[in-house]
């Protein structure tokens, strides 16, 4: 049972550059108990789910924060927080380009495996295209989540209140890219990267399609690692593997474009993103941003206020354009400034202009 909660004088602000760092304020946040321990939502302003369950990451290193953020990157900062049970339900708030997840109540269930890994139970194809379904009674520890995924309005309607939360605000919410699609163009490898990383979905064998699918992501990502560190398959021990040829010929045609210097990893991260609900890309107008950023204002005023408030800039990796992402940084932090008044900090902690997190908030 949680011990009574701390209330912060004003609510804090975090901003920082990649997305997984705000996890260091969470858990700060959960052990000075101004957060409780379990059962917080998380209200994600995002053009991406950002679900992808760390695969890499056994569970027991979900409860060693040091362990922890040092394994997490983007896409996947969030499903350890709902394995540890910290957080029990998100809303997903997206604009109508992002459609990884069709709008709805999508609860999914998340444990542990016999292996020590993080397992999802849900028909969603976005768990099955990662190869990360578990059958429910073969998992422990098993957390329910509730999933909400929606634009701003559908998600006022659905009339969800919760009494804590977490205000979290990727600025690719409101323009992003996808910023592989530039990848080696003179050789159009983006695309190539689509017949490499495909995959059927049978609809009445997800388990069997989502087996699969981790099978192929996993030799992938082999056959990368090892072209990062040769920098060629000559002694790539698993030449008779049904996709070895697909790869062979795409380092052949680099070659032979006369690409000096790549970055096989990179690739293997880009081809990853290609299933059948492609990365959103849509750079917004002028007056796109400010319809985007009034719904923002009118959805704070309708909702209670949060415990805090994270915000990812995200624009080193080009998800937030670049000559945009400044902009709207500031215009989101006028808006709650606007809507809390002077409930809220008048600091916010700059993690990504400092070398380390700032401690005097909490």
């Amino acid at each position: 049972m949680d011990k009574k909660l701390r209330n912060f004088e004003k609510i804090p602000i975090f901003i920082v550059e990649d997305h997984n760092d705000v996890l260091q304020f969470i858990y700060r946040c959960l052990g000075s108990r101004h957060l409780p321990f379990e059962g917080n939502t998380l209200v994600h302003f995002d053009a991406h789910p950002d679900l992808t369950v760390p695969g890499k990451v056994p569970t027991t290193d979900v409860y060693d924060k040091e362990k922890l953020l040092a394994a997490l990157s983007i896409e996947n900062w969030i499903m350890p927080m709902c394995y540890a049970g910290h957080v029990g339900e998100i809303l997903w708030i997206r604009q109508s380009w992002a459609q990884q997840i069709p709008p709805g109540r999508h609860d999914f269930i998340v444990g542990e495996d016999v292996g020590k890994r993080m397992r999802v139970v849900s028909d969603l194809e976005y768990f099955v295209s990662e190869g990360s379904l578990g059958h429910r009674d073969n998992l422990k520890n098993r957390k329910e989540v509730k999933f909400h995924v929606g634009n701003s309005r559908e998600i006022l309607e659905s009339e969800v209140r919760p009494k804590n939360y977490i205000l979290d605000i990727d600025l690719d919410y409101f323009s992003t890219h996808n910023p592989f699609r530039t990848l080696h163009e003179e050789i159009n490898l983006y695309e190539k990267l689509r017949g490499i990383y495909s995959y059927h979905l049978d609809g009445r064998d997800l388990f069997g399609t989502s087996k699969r699918r981790e099978e192929q992501l996993e030799f992938l990502e082999r056959i990368f690692t090892h072209l990062e560190e040769k920098k060629n398959l000559e002694d790539f021990n698993e030449k008779t593997h049904k996709l070895y040829q697909d790869v062979e010929n795409l380092v052949r045609e680099v070659e032979e474009a006369g690409i000096r210097s790549i970055d096989w990893e990179i690739i293997h991260a880009a081809g990853c993103t290609l299933d059948s609900t492609p990365l959103p890309h849509h750079e917004s107008t002028a007056e796109e941003l400010q319809g985007a950023l009034g719904e923002f204002r009118e959805f704070l005023r309708k909702f209670p206020p949060p415990t805090i408030v994270t915000i990812s800039r995200s624009s080193e990796d080009d998800y937030c354009p670049q000559h945009q992402v400044d902009f709207i940084e500031k215009s989101v932090l006028d808006i709650l400034r606007e809507v809390y008044e002077d409930t809220l900090t008048d600091n916010p902690t700059y993690y990504y202009r400092n070398t380390s997190p700032d401690d005097s908030v909490l």
